[in-house]
């Protein structure tokens, strides 16, 4: 491929060649600016002003003023906007520094090559229509920090633990301080209300304890 520079329009004219040595008429130019930039159109997902040789629908563009993109097939994948912002799979929502948006489940998925040897270990973060998930695909805890201290655990058993790291008796739920609050009284209308064996509620002179479906039994508590 041959280069001249015309110093009349600022162009640079690219005559493209073939491996035979054969010269051909260029068809198209590459404006350079006074510094030496170079300009280009600003394109689409399925035409992108930058692409590869044989992929022309895969490369770089830009969607509008102060934005660029990334296409991959034909279709727009990654977005940055006039505010910095960035977005996959679609243009980032306004005011959110990063966003991700799926077709169906939008996923984030963090993986060591280290943890697993399948693209479903590691730790993911998924969103659709009905729910939030977040996951950890591999046997080992979450753990959740506040003030550089371990405040929470879901263990590899699924236990929650509150305030410890190590599990104690085996319960699904363990509390690892002197009190539990429960902030707001219920009264049961009767012993046949409506309940689930396990609920546990408190009034000013009982606690109350489901055993079964729709029973309720209780203990008095006073004051010393």
């Amino acid at each position: 491929m041959s280069y001249t520079f015309n110093p009349f329009t600022g162009n640079l004219d690219v005559t493209p060649f073939s491996l035979d040595g054969a010269g051909k008429i260029p068809s198209d130019y590459l404006p350079i600016g006074s510094g030496g930039e170079v300009e280009l159109n600003l394109g689409s997902a399925g035409s992108p002003s930058l692409f590869f040789n044989g992929d022309a629908n895969t490369g770089l563009y830009s969607p509008g003023a102060d934005q660029v993109a990334i296409s991959t097939s034909g279709t727009g994948r990654l977005f940055v906007d006039a505010s910095g912002q960035v977005g996959i799979g679609a243009a980032p929502l306004s005011g959110h520094q990063f966003t991700v948006n799926g077709s169906n489940l939008a996923r984030i998925c963090l993986q060591t090559a280290a943890l697993g040897q399948t693209t479903a270990d590691g730790f993911s973060l998924e969103t659709d229509s009905s729910a939030t998930y977040f996951t950890n695909r591999e046997n080992t805890p979450s753990i959740f920090y506040t003030n550089n201290t371990e405040r929470l655990r879901i263990d590899s058993s699924g236990r929650l633990l509150v305030g410890t790291p190590s599990n104690s008796g085996g319960a699904l739920l363990q509390v690892n301080d002197n009190r539990i609050r429960i902030a707001t009284a219920k009264t049961p209308a009767s012993a046949s209300d409506t309940g689930t064996a396990g609920e546990i509620c408190w009034d000013a002179d009982y606690i109350y304890v489901c055993t079964a479906t729709d029973t309720w039994k209780r203990t008095a508590i006073s004051t010393w």
